[in-house]
């Protein structure tokens, strides 16, 4: 027994998309905090990131919470500050976004708060179980997880 059009309904209900992910990379809030970074025009709030991994910066993008344009800039000036170039800041939002994006949204976590590479840990093991990735991309996407966790100089406290 089927319903007329609910696999398409289910696609429908789909969030996060290959499309979606670059449009955000390309135009996204992070994306225009870059801009201001390198038009020196950053207004970085006064935000405390010392216990902060990278990942759990780079998935502010994703939680439901907007901090506006001084909280995005915040973050990518202590990315930056860390030793993250652009091209490794876009590599990590858009594996943040297919990881802990796809577990907020398309799997209806709805996390406002926080979310970091446990979250996107999850995710792979969710999206392995449920066939929605090979093995092959869940190692490679671990791998590039723990990579970028091994390059992160937090603040010491």
């Amino acid at each position: 027994w089927r319903l007329p059009g609910f696999r398409r309904f289910i696609k429908m209900l789909r969030t996060v998309t290959r499309e979606f992910i670059q449009k955000i990379i390309s135009n996204g809030r992070f994306t225009q905090a870059q801009q201001r970074y390198e038009n020196k025009t950053a207004n970085p709030a006064e935000w405390k990131h010392d216990s902060a991994t990278c990942w759990n910066l780079v998935c502010e993008e994703v939680i439901d919470t907007d901090h506006g344009p001084e909280g995005d800039d915040a973050v990518i000036t202590e990315l930056i500050r860390r030793g993250y170039n652009f091209e490794d800041i876009n590599t990590m939002r858009r594996l943040a976004w297919r990881t802990a994006g796809w577990l907020n949204y398309d799997m209806m976590l709805w996390d406002w708060v926080n979310l970091d590479e446990n979250d996107m840990r999850k995710a792979l093991e969710l999206q392995l179980e449920k066939r929605k990735i090979k093995q092959q991309e869940y190692e490679e996407s671990l791998d590039l997880i723990q990579a970028f966790l091994d390059r992160d100089q937090p603040t010491k406290l």
